[in-house]
C-alpha cells in the first residue's frame, strides 16, 4: 500500500467520501488533511475538498486500493453487503 504512513486518514477521508458524500460532519478530517498537507486533499465548508494535487491519492489510493480491499473482505468472508443507489447528479445550464 502506498503512503502506509497516512494510511489512516486515508481510510478516514474514503469513508467519509463514499458513506458522507464528502461531508466532513463530524469535523475530524479538516485538521487531520491540514497536518497531511502534502497529500492535497483538504476541507472546505464541511466538504472534502480533491485538487489537481490529490486527485493521484484520493482516486489511486482512497477509493480504488481501500475499495478493492473491501470488496475482497466481502468476498473471502462472504459479508453481506448492500447496494447503494447512486446519488443523482445535476448540472443546471444557464
Amino acid at each position: 500500500m502506498p503512503l502506509e504512513e497516512d494510511f489512516d486518514v486515508l481510510v478516514k477521508v474514503r469513508n467519509c467520501i463514499v458513506h458522507a458524500l464528502g461531508e466532513d460532519t463530524e469535523g475530524e478530517l479538516a485538521p487531520a488533511l491540514k497536518q497531511n498537507a502534502r497529500l492535497g486533499l483538504s476541507v472546505e465548508g464541511g466538504r472534502v475538498l480533491v485538487g489537481a494535487l490529490g486527485a493521484d491519492v484520493a482516486i489511486g489510493v482512497v477509493l480504488g486500493d481501500i475499495s478493492i480491499i473491501d470488496q475482497c473482505l466481502a468476498r473471502v468472508f462472504s459479508i453481506p453487503v448492500a447496494s447503494h443507489v447512486l446519488p443523482k447528479i445535476h448540472r443546471n445550464y444557464i
